[in-house]
């Protein structure tokens, strides 16, 4: 799915609901950030390309006649990330829990 730069926000920046939206859900989702521009980067040198990572609120609007998620992953705001990058992670081995205040 699609998250572009206008989504991107920090993490404790205010989401700003769409108004012709009202049924706005969100999931923890671990983020790669990447440190150089990558191409057709063999699987074996991909790690090469990632900084580090860190947290990422994949805010999502649930909309009736959306087909995909393009639209709805890609309203101003729904991707606030952070506080901080980190390295030297092994995402395979990750336990991520999302809370929506404090819950």
């Amino acid at each position: 799915f699609l998250k572009p730069s206008s989504a991107v926000i920090g993490h404790l920046d205010n989401i700003i609901y769409p108004k012709i939206v009202d049924n706005i859900h969100m999931e923890g989702e671990l983020a790669v950030v990447i440190k150089k521009e990558a191409r057709h980067v063999p699987e074996e040198q991909a790690l090469d390309y990632i900084l580090g990572y860190t947290c990422a609120n994949d805010v999502t609007a649930h909309i009736e006649e959306d087909r995909g998620h393009t639209r709805a992953k890609s309203f101003y705001t729904f991707c606030p990330l952070g506080p901080c990058i980190t390295t030297g992670l092994d995402p395979d081995n990750l336990k991520i829990t999302s809370k929506l205040n404090g819950t």
